[in-house]
Parts: C-alpha cells; structure tokens; sequence
C-alpha cells in the first residue's frame, strides 16, 4: 500500500486523513438519518392549568423529560416539536395541576390506556388535541 501511495504522489498522513474523513461522514450521516421530528399540536378548554408530557412505548423516554412538564394554562395552541426516532409511537398525557386522576391520553407518567392518543415519529405534526372536560 505504502509503495501505491508513493507512485501516486500521496503521502501516507494525507491518505489516513481522508479515509478517516469519509468513514467519519458516512458514519454521521447514517446517525442522523435516523432521526426525526414530531411536532404535537394541543390545545386547552379546561378551567384549570394543565400539565403535558409526551413518552415513547419503544423506549423509556418521555419529552420534556427530567421530570419536567409542560404547563397549558390557555386557550391558545400550543406546539411541541419532539426530536425522536423514526416510527417510534409517541402518546400525550395531560393531567389536571394538583389532580391526577383527571386526565387525557395516558395521563401522569404515561401509565394509563388510551384510544387515538399515539402517533409515529415520521417527520410531521399531529392534528390539535383539544383537553375539554
């Protein structure tokens, strides 16, 4: 190899720095792929602030994470753009503040059932989910 190198008039640090250069790009770009968006649009009509946090069914992960919420204390929508993995399955909870026992999709840590609650992270943006009473 050494002896190809020297015939085409490359030196053996130059050649190193470009196959590590390519495996590095073909390396990141196949990561990033992988990933992908889902923008969560929610709306509330309920009297009361409300919590929101999305978790993912394939993982142990949940958005905002850190034990952190969001927090809808508004009629206004509201969007959340999540970064996660394509076609992982995605559902919303959203609780009443100080009450959770009244909640919508899979309510407080994500542990409750729900219908139409889910969506795949593909790159788009879910339709409103209004939280009425």
């Amino acid at each position: 190899m050494f002896r190809l190198l020297k015939i085409l008039g490359v030196g053996l640090l130059p050649a190193l720095l470009s196959i590590t250069f390519l495996t590095v790009s073909l390396t990141t770009s196949s990561q990033t792929a992988k990933a992908e968006t889902l923008t969560w649009l929610m709306k509330s009509k309920y009297p009361y602030k409300v919590s929101v946090a999305f978790y993912s069914k394939r993982r142990k992960h949940s958005w905002p994470g850190g034990r952190k919420v969001w927090i809808i204390s508004d009629s206004s929508v509201h969007e959340y753009t999540l970064n996660c993995r394509r076609g992982e399955k995605i559902c919303y909870g959203a609780w009443v503040r100080g009450n959770k026992s009244r909640y919508w999709g899979v309510g407080y840590k994500g542990r409750r059932g729900c219908s139409g609650c889910c969506y795949r992270c593909n790159g788009g943006e879910t339709k409103i989910r209004v939280l009425k009473r």
